[in-house]
């Protein structure tokens, strides 16, 4: 794994994640609001994962789903949420929370599992 985007709702928690994933090599791409379509960001980006919280999924879900679409076949998608039975238009689901000491083999998982849902 060399580069993933992040999107979550706590700037703490993205910034965090980034130190710990940046010790590794691994490029970590944030954001902690959404206000465009950012597939562009995608497309050029080429992140091999896409965490999406489900909170701002909630708070801008057209705004994602549209970013979803626009860059389909670029990475997988996953929904970061606390409900199992939740997964949105999403590849790949991670239930809630983040583990920090194990959070760079989870994502080295999440990368080698087939996407459930396109």
């Amino acid at each position: 794994m060399k580069q993933i985007f992040f999107i979550y709702r706590d700037s703490v928690v993205t910034e965090l994640a980034k130190s710990i994933l940046g010790k590794s090599g691994i490029s970590t791409y944030t954001m902690n609001e959404v206000s465009e379509n950012f597939a562009y960001l995608i497309n050029d980006l080429k992140p091999e994962l896409v965490l999406v919280d489900e909170k701002l999924y909630e708070s801008a879900k057209e705004l994602i789903d549209a970013s979803v679409e626009d860059s389909r076949g670029v990475g997988k998608w996953v929904y970061l949420t606390e409900n199992k039975d939740e997964m949105g238009p999403f590849h790949l689901q991670y239930i809630l929370p983040l583990k920090a000491k194990t959070l760079q083999a989870d994502l080295q998982y999440l990368v080698e599992q087939e996407p459930v849902k396109n």
